[in-house]
């Protein structure tokens, strides 16, 4: 049977839609199940004191990954398991609220922040390890410990850096991400941000001095 014009462009469209549908709900997998737009709302709504998001993570199915990794890898007990995903919980919602998380891959970022305050909090909670359900802190595999340490300077960099960005101007900011971030020569940046290539290279030089006073370089 031949295939018309018709029937083959017809064809075509319904497999890229299947396609992007596919895609989308993968998408939406790694993200709490939630689609980007529904997402922004809800971060939307957060910035007028409805924490909607919140409640929403602490019953999504990302709460029982959490607690049974911390449980299982950690060996936390069910109620410091919980009091650790509810830090992380604060801390994310914390940080979506001032703009310092973006959608993507919302459920890995959350995991590693519940990483991070499993590790924060058992370095305080250290004296208590003998504790049943917790096992002492030498127990830790040593490259383990290095990873979680290491990763939690990376946050605090990050953060550290993100804070010291907004301290700046929209002009600085821009300069220095298409450089630093986007690998870009001044001589490109000038072309498209309609500026010359001089003043492009002094202004990103100013940024930069700035941006190493405000992180204490």
């Amino acid at each position: 049977q031949l295939i018309t014009p018709q029937k083959y462009e017809l064809s075509k469209k319904i497999s890229i839609f299947k396609q992007t549908k596919q895609l989308h709900t993968m998408n939406e997998e790694k993200n709490f199940g939630l689609s980007k737009q529904a997402f922004n709302q809800l971060c939307v709504q957060l910035q007028k004191g409805d924490y909607t998001l919140m409640k929403y993570i602490y019953t999504a199915p990302i709460n029982n990954k959490c607690i049974n990794m911390l449980k299982g890898k950690f060996s936390c007990t069910q109620d410091d398991a919980l009091d650790i995903f509810t830090n992380a919980l604060m801390s994310f919602t914390k940080s979506v609220k001032a703009g310092k998380v973006k959608y993507g891959n919302l459920e890995s970022y959350f995991t590693h922040r519940v990483v991070l305050c499993f590790y924060s909090w058992y370095k305080k909670d250290n004296k208590n390890n003998s504790q049943d359900g917790l096992f002492p802190l030498k127990d830790i595999p040593e490259q383990e410990k290095n990873d979680f340490e290491e990763e939690e300077e990376k946050h605090l960099s990050r953060e550290k850096l993100h804070n010291a960005l907004s301290k700046m101007c929209d002009k600085c900011r821009t300069i220095l991400k298409k450089h630093y971030w986007k690998n870009k020569t001044f001589k490109e940046i000038a072309m498209e941000m309609g500026i010359s290539h001089e003043y492009a290279r002094q202004k990103g030089k100013r940024c930069r001095d700035k941006l190493k006073g405000l992180l204490g370089k």
